[in-house]
């Protein structure tokens, strides 16, 4: 539903066009067509995270379920693996990222994924299909295990808006930076 109820809200914009075009309303007709950018970044916006509060809550479920004694920092991400291409949704799975003393975790509902401190390398951003819209990025959490590199790509799934996560995420790559540098 995240993606098909941005499509739904702008997909009756083009027969609106064409309804004025076809009544000789060619000014009106042009403004409509100008607004599809504008009205498809505002539903992406608004209704790409549809279900978000609900799913987190199911997965905190889950999560305390599987270790009711679970600590350190945790953040509700999207997350992706780097050779996944979705033509439509970005996002793979979406979960937990944990902060474990000496690793860091990613619980999702199909995929779990553990990466010592010690191998990380970098926390970075990177693009993906949201970024086009200007409305997200990747956090990528690169590490080297056994001589070969490894990353993790996760995109804060916190907020109401994707504008929203967004924002989160320069904090939430701050804060992973600093679990990742503390103790070295």
């Amino acid at each position: 539903m995240s993606n098909l109820l941005p499509l739904l809200f702008v997909a009756p914009i083009p027969a609106i066009a064409l309804y004025f075009e076809q009544n000789k309303q060619s000014q009106v007709a042009l403004w409509v067509w100008i607004s599809i950018p504008l009205a498809l970044w505002l539903s992406v916006n608004f209704f790409a995270p549809f279900q978000n509060r609900q799913i987190k809550k199911e997965m905190l479920g889950k999560l305390l379920s599987d270790r009711p004694d679970i600590k350190g920092k945790k953040f509700f991400v999207g997350f992706a693996r780097p050779k996944r291409k979705g033509a439509i949704h970005t996002h793979e799975d979406v979960g937990w990222l944990i902060l474990h003393p000496e690793s860091l975790e990613f619980f999702g509902d199909s995929h779990k994924h553990e990466l010592p401190k010690s191998a990380i390398r970098r926390i970075r951003f990177g693009a993906n299909m949201n970024t086009a819209m200007l409305l997200g990025r990747w956090i990528l959490i690169e590490a080297e295990i056994d001589g070969k590199p490894v990353r993790l790509q996760v995109e804060p799934r916190e907020k109401a808006t994707m504008l929203g996560n967004l924002l989160l995420s320069g904090n939430v790559a701050s804060e992973i930076r600093a679990w990742a540098s503390a103790g070295r």
